[in-house]
């Protein structure tokens, strides 16, 4: 079992809260700083937590197709 990074979990609760402050009413320049590196923060964590699959691209993309498309397929109609 892969063991998590505490950091990173507060991180991402840290801008998921940043995220709901800025769709409330708060004063522009808190909005402004917010809007100005929360989505770079979901990238660059996640990037961060990448793991490189030694599966081939088409395969790869299949299971995520099935895992993702599917399910919002089924919920649309």
């Amino acid at each position: 079992m892969n063991k998590r990074l505490e950091w990173v979990d507060a991180a991402k609760g840290i801008g998921i809260l940043l995220v709901v402050m800025a769709h409330v009413p708060i004063p522009d320049s808190f909005k402004q700083f917010i809007y100005s590196f929360h989505m770079p923060l979901f990238f660059l964590l996640s990037g961060m937590m990448f793991r490189s699959s030694s599966r081939p691209a088409l395969s790869f993309i299949q299971k995520k197709a099935k895992s993702l498309l599917l399910p919002y397929l089924y919920f649309s109609i």
